[in-house]
């Protein structure tokens, strides 16, 4: 990971509905040294969600937003989950730029929507048999494409963690 994109962002946040949601929303949006230029505070946020099932299960912001507006009641929280059961990195791209289909829904480009904030989770099923230098070079392509068409987006990188706590990864 020397100099690509993706370690350079990766220390921005792992998981921002855990420990940081205590945090004003608009801290992810100015000069805090790790996510870039100042943006002025708005009243109205909208925020993409991107992953694999874990993602998906989340649903269109009733899962989230609930949550969300105990902490930031004055502010406008718009949630589109990009989530899809049984994807890798490898489908990131063409999801940004292509779109994707889930179930019967058609899911537009991700890059042709206005956003503020994309929260990138993990992905369960990513190629990482021979290392992660593939996970990387996807990671470093989509992060390249989301500066170039929306450079004023906030990226975030989400690591999930399985439903079951005490017994994720049990027997590995």
């Amino acid at each position: 990971m020397n100099n690509s994109l993706a370690s350079v962002c990766c220390g921005a946040l792992i998981s921002f509905f855990t420990f940081n949601i205590f945090i004003p929303v608009e801290r992810f949006f100015n000069s805090s040294g790790i996510l870039g230029a100042q943006t002025q505070s708005k009243q109205k946020y909208t925020i993409i969600l991107v992953g694999d099932s874990m993602t998906q299960a989340l649903g269109a912001g009733e899962t989230i937003l609930p949550i969300l507006r105990k902490f930031y009641p004055n502010k406008k929280l718009h949630i589109l989950n990009y989530g899809i059961g049984s994807t890798s990195i490898l489908t990131l791209p063409d999801r940004l730029t292509k779109g994707s289909v889930r179930g019967d829904e058609t899911l537009l480009p991700i890059l042709d929507k206005d956003f503020d904030l994309i929260l990138i989770e993990s992905f369960g099923n990513n190629p990482i048999q021979q290392g992660f230098g593939k996970n990387n070079e996807i990671l470093d392509q989509s992060i390249k494409l989301i500066k170039e068409k929306k450079p004023n987006a906030k990226i975030i990188f989400v690591a999930t963690i399985a439903p079951n706590r005490d017994r994720y990864a049990e027997n590995i």
